[in-house]
């Protein structure tokens, strides 16, 4: 996973450079199986929000 998070940051870098503008990369959360848990905990979230959920 480690190996795969820097190609990407490689890429965004590069891309970056290619067209002259800047990236800042911000890593949240945890990685799991190539999904961060904060990127999980944010689409739960606007489900239950669109559904009225209790106690949110």
């Amino acid at each position: 996973l480690a190996h795969i998070d820097s190609m990407m940051a490689d890429a965004a870098r590069g891309a970056a450079l290619a067209t002259g503008t800047e990236v800042t990369l911000e890593n949240y959360g945890r990685y799991r199986d190539g999904i961060t848990l904060g990127t999980l905990e944010e689409l739960v979230f606007a489900y239950a929000k669109e559904l009225d959920a209790p106690r949110i």
